[in-house]
């Protein structure tokens, strides 16, 4: 899809949450590569600043920024009531976090914080503009979801379950919006350097999978908008995901466990 092609599809502005680290921050830079304006969205109004104003000098086009804690149940009403006046023809909420360790030793809090982040802003932000989306017959969503999503995932039990409701919430919502002319893609990535697989007690470099560039994961996933559906980058983990899907779920489950184990750096007790 040539750069005019796409802007008339997903544009004029994009919005990106998690837009000032990690996949989020190559997702914003790639899609003003292509002209498209940009809406910023984090939790640090100073990066957010220091971000849009290099995509501004770098690329010529418009952003805007948004802070807003799309952890807590109203932040994503931050982000509606600032995108009021524009067109958003392409939402990539990219905005996550992760908790790991003994399900029954991590904090509620915690854990609900990560239900609202990875789940309960995406949805609502996602519900609020594909009608806008439908409405005017255009448009995309990208979003992003993880391997984690199509498999179990002992001692991440929580993101991993968080995953699957994107998997299977935009798998479901593309079926009914692609007939109202809005692409869904849902983008998978393995391990990626970002700050979240940057854990103290944890060494990724003990898993089997390789760790991808943000850059490489981003643009596999912008370049799968309106041509497939799911995108999983690495060909190790698309054979994963099959193997996995393969095995019994108590064998997978047990495997992967097994897997997961391994990569902490102080001894975790099976109980």
């Amino acid at each position: 899809m040539g750069e005019r092609q796409f802007i008339e599809k997903y544009g004029p502005w994009a919005l990106v949450t998690g837009a000032t680290s990690g996949i989020g921050k190559e997702m914003a830079e790639q899609l003003a590569t292509r002209g498209c304006n940009v809406v910023l969205v984090a939790r640090h109004e100073d990066m957010l600043q220091a971000e849009a104003g290099r995509i501004r000098s770098q690329h010529g086009v418009e952003t805007r920024t948004i802070t807003a804690d799309l952890g807590t149940p109203l932040g994503y009403q931050a982000v509606v009531d600032g995108t009021r006046d524009i067109q958003i023809g392409l939402l990539v909420p990219c905005a996550g976090t992760v908790t790991h360790g003994h399900t029954t030793d991590i904090d509620l809090e915690q854990e609900l914080a990560l239900v609202q982040l990875n789940v309960s802003s995406v949805m609502a932000l996602s519900h609020h503009f594909t009608r806008l989306m439908a409405a005017r017959g255009k448009g995309g969503v990208l979003f992003v979801a993880s391997i984690s999503g199509h498999m179990p995932g002992p001692y991440f039990s929580n993101y991993s379950g968080s995953k699957a409701y994107i998997l299977n919430y935009a798998k479901s919502i593309y079926w009914e919006l692609k007939r109202k002319g809005v692409d869904i893609s849902i983008l998978s990535p393995g391990h990626t350097d970002t700050p979240m697989i940057q854990l103290e007690d944890m060494d990724f470099r003990k898993s089997p999978l390789f760790i991808r560039s943000p850059s490489v994961v981003a643009r596999a996933g912008i370049n799968a908008l309106g041509k497939r559906l799911v995108v999983v980058p690495g060909i190790e983990n698309r054979i994963s995901i099959i193997f996995f899907s393969l095995l019994p779920s108590r064998m997978a489950a047990a495997g992967l466990g097994w897997l997961i184990k391994r990569m902490y750096k102080r001894k975790i007790q099976s109980r």
